[in-house]
């Protein structure tokens, strides 16, 4: 029964696949006499082959077009998946610091404090575990859409001589899919071991999870710009206006809400945190310059059992720099909301 289920899974997967998009099955006849032919027919909607080799990926793509075509209601849905994702860390950040200021733990003076000092201590502890964790698995869940959607638009050459080229776009694509789980595994990971205030096992779960983000994020953001850059270049080499394997990209990337998008994941990657350091570094000077005089700020009255060990001042311009950071990742991955509504909306169309 285990073989045969195999066996009849592989048969009517590509079936079922077939039934979804029509204009699929005379190319899959044709594709075996001429592999260039292949190439320049692509559906605008095929699978990629990173996919391709995932049944359940290819079920649930073709369950998600049917129902998203019978009610219309896809290209919306899809957006709210990265939207939400954002929208749940956030307020469970600004959340858990109004209660981290009510509690016993606040220190005078100190405005921004590390973000894993606000899921130590009841209440807020909860509340941090449970928002951490549905962000990153909302996260998770909008890279999956990215792989079910937008891959397939962007994933298509013009011509078999340009296989070299396909396979490097391939390479591009399994990395930003696995580097972009691997940062929401990260969110979700320092957000259910959360830190503790004396060292233990818990607390290089709750750092290694932090690290995975920060490194998956990075590495995420560093492959998803070079493969857009490469399909862009891709698509407007002379001599591709008529082919219909393009156009799914072209149309994908003229969208005026994923050109947008593009832009602002290009500013965040190259700029955003060369801003994020110079703007603490700015104020430093700014307030040094105003504390020149002979009058100087009173300083608060902080209760020595809750003195920190570092000034407030650095621990504030580190704090900064912490939210900053988390904050920009936190738009960049917001901003695939653009590229799934084009995409699914280039799928629904009638």
């Amino acid at each position: 029964q285990a073989v045969s289920g195999v066996i009849g899974g592989r048969l009517l997967w590509p079936l079922s696949l077939a039934m979804a998009h029509p204009k699929a099955a005379p190319h899959a006849a044709a594709s075996s006499s001429s592999p260039s032919a292949d190439a320049a027919a692509a559906p605008p909607n095929a699978l990629p082959p990173a996919m391709s080799a995932s049944p359940w990926k290819a079920q649930l793509s073709v369950a998600l077009l049917g129902f998203g075509r019978r009610h219309r209601w896809l290209p919306w849905a899809v957006v709210l998946v990265p939207s939400a994702s954002m929208a749940t860390v956030l307020v469970t950040v600004v959340t858990c610091l109004r209660w981290w200021r009510s509690g016993p733990h606040f220190v005078p003076g100190l405005v921004f404090p590390a973000i894993s000092e606000l899921g130590v201590a009841a209440p807020e502890k909860l509340l941090y575990q449970v928002g951490f964790g549905l962000g990153g698995a909302l996260m998770s869940a909008g890279i999956l859409l990215f792989e079910l959607l937008v891959a397939p638009q962007l994933m298509h050459s013009s011509a078999a001589s340009e296989r070299p080229q396909q396979a490097k776009e391939r390479a591009l694509l399994e990395n930003l899919l696995f580097w972009g789980h691997a940062a929401a595994a990260g969110v979700s990971l320092q957000g259910v071991f959360t830190l503790e205030h004396t060292i233990s096992s818990q607390c290089f779960v709750h750092w290694g999870g932090a690290m995975l983000f920060m490194g998956g994020a990075m590495q995420h953001a560093k492959v998803s710009g070079e493969l857009y850059e490469i399909i862009s270049a891709r698509i407007a080499a002379p001599g591709c206006a008529s082919v219909p394997c393009v156009a799914a990209a072209r149309r994908l990337l003229a969208d005026g809400a994923v050109a947008l998008a593009v832009r602002l994941r290009h500013f965040i990657l190259n700029y955003a945190s060369m801003v994020l350091f110079g703007i603490p570094l700015l104020a430093q000077f700014v307030l040094a310059m105003l504390g020149a005089g002979p009058e100087q700020p009173e300083q608060p009255v902080v209760d020595p059992r809750k003195e920190p060990p570092i000034d407030l001042s650095t621990m504030n311009m580190m704090g900064f720099m912490q939210w900053g950071i988390i904050l920009q990742f936190a738009v960049y991955f917001c901003t695939y909301a653009a590229d799934l509504r084009a995409a699914a909306s280039a799928e629904v169309a009638p």
